[in-house]
């Protein structure tokens, strides 16, 4: 992702979405930390739930863009599990 310009992974998961897939989003954003050059940001959002979604979107969204602020000229990859419910 960083050879493409990426610089903060947005993660909206949450940590049972992990728990289910078998990964620990720790081992993820430790990753990141060893490289350095991508940081993983979190704003977990319950998934396929509007409610959720409503709630927690306007702190997501300030999230998301203090992570564009801390890599100016970078992309951030914003994801969830399906890219249906949360990031679509």
């Amino acid at each position: 992702l960083a050879e493409m310009g990426v610089g903060a992974i947005f993660c909206l998961q949450e940590d049972q979405d992990a728990q289910y897939f078998g990964f620990e989003i720790s081992d993820i954003k430790a990753r990141c930390e060893e490289r350095g050059d991508i940081a993983h940001v979190r704003a977990p959002i319950r998934d396929f739930d509007p409610f959720s979604l409503r709630l927690k979107l306007p702190d997501a969204v300030a999230t998301l863009h203090a992570a564009k602020v801390a890599c100016p000229g970078k992309a951030a990859y914003v994801h969830c599990t399906a890219g249906l419910g949360r990031a679509p």
